[in-house]
């Protein structure tokens, strides 16, 4: 009786082990400019791209959220989101430079 009470314990833990490293929160995808450009529609909410794209490696905004992802070559697409849209869509170059606009700012 003592070994089955171990034996599922320990596939109680193994379990629970499996299932929290399955529950990364990292971004796994292997994104790519063309993902971003083929599929960023301005009235997106987070929930939306977060599903497509994965959660952001960064967000460095203050009132407007910036959302930065990395590229699999290293680049970054840089979104402003606030309000529950997209204001813009950047393609950052590895020195911070604007690429490529995916979405123009909204005035």
């Amino acid at each position: 009786m003592k070994t089955i009470k171990i034996v599922c314990f320990l596939f109680l833990l193994g379990t629970l082990a499996i299932s929290y490293s399955c529950s990364d929160d990292s971004n796994d995808k292997e994104l790519t400019y063309e993902m971003f450009a083929n599929s960023l529609v301005r009235d997106m909410n987070y929930d939306q791209f977060v599903d497509l794209f994965g959660k952001p490696n960064r967000d460095e905004g203050s009132g407007l959220h910036i959302y930065i992802w990395t590229l699999e070559n290293g680049t970054e697409v840089s979104v402003g989101f606030a309000g529950g849209y997209i204001y813009y869509a950047y393609h950052i170059d590895k020195e911070g430079k604007v690429i490529k606009t995916i979405l123009e700012p909204e005035e």
